[in-house]
């Protein structure tokens, strides 16, 4: 006669459920409380990486300031020399200005936030001008040929003109930064499809091509030029240029230089003659 196994019954009491019901929320809470702390810990990485960028690049213009500002209290001064150093006081007040603002857009940029934007109609040669001019004094200081190429007939734009300024400022500070004494920047615009193409070209030592795929990335920088910026610039001014429905790249060949275009969309379909 055979023997029928016995059905074992697990009795499960009101406790046990209860205490695994207890162990699931602690462990539910420590695994929240160590994403929290990782990224609190991210945080304060990414805070002191500005803060240490913005102390170091400050350093200078406020060094330029101080020192020009000391020369100007000399009374043998002519006023050729006296409106020389105003120059370079205003150049380096104009460079800390810069710098506030992009740690501004970099703050909105890592919270996913949008830079507020005023949008209207602009003429893109007029732009181009304007950046041309305030960047033609630190082009002649390092004795680097800077070309405004506008031309007769385009099509307005519609973009913040201050925030498309700051695109500029941030790609002609870096062309600037990584072109020789004696190279040459071109600074250009023409109808593309239906939007305006924007370039910034230099004659710099360029970007490896592994290399262009990051360079937009916030804080990248390339390890022999890591000493030479921020490492946020281009970073906002792909973020500012996508804001206005315009696309961001760049084009590079090592030794020989490189371009980086934008494109923005027309305000009208007609083209607009520049004086």
């Amino acid at each position: 006669m055979g023997i029928r196994p016995s059905r074992v019954l697990s009795v499960v009491s009101a406790d046990d459920v209860g205490f695994a019901e207890d162990l699931a929320r602690h462990m539910a809470s420590a695994i929240q409380n160590s994403r929290l702390y990782a990224a609190s810990e991210s945080a304060i990485r990414a805070r002191d990486e500005v803060l240490r960028i913005v102390s170091h690049d400050l350093r200078n213009p406020v060094s330029n300031i101080q020192m020009t500002a000391k020369m100007l209290t000399r009374g043998s001064l002519s006023e050729d020399e006296r409106g020389k150093l105003l120059e370079i006081i205003h150049r380096s007040a104009e460079r800390m200005n810069r710098l506030i603002e992009d740690l501004i857009a970099v703050g909105r940029v890592r919270e996913g936030q949008a830079i507020p934007l005023k949008v209207q109609p602009e003429h893109p040669g007029d732009v181009i001008s304007e950046a041309c001019r305030l960047f033609a004094a630190q082009a002649r200081a390092k004795s680097i040929y800077l070309e405004c190429d506008r031309p007769h007939m385009v099509p307005t734009v519609r973009a913040d003109r201050h925030r498309l300024l700051q695109v500029f400022s941030n790609l002609l500070e870096n062309a600037i930064k990584f072109t020789p004494e004696g190279g040459r920047i071109t600074v250009s615009c023409q109808p593309h499809d239906d939007k305006v193409r924007f370039a910034v070209s230099d004659t710099g030592r360029g970007i490896e091509h592994q290399d262009l795929t990051k360079i937009f990335d916030l804080f990248w920088q390339a390890r022999p030029t890591a000493h030479l910026g921020s490492g946020f610039g281009l970073a906002i001014a792909k973020a500012i240029v996508e804001q206005h429905g315009g696309n961001i790249w760049a084009e590079s060949t090592p030794g020989l230089g490189t371009t980086f275009f934008f494109t923005l969309p027309q305000a009208a379909g007609k083209e607009e003659r520049l004086a």
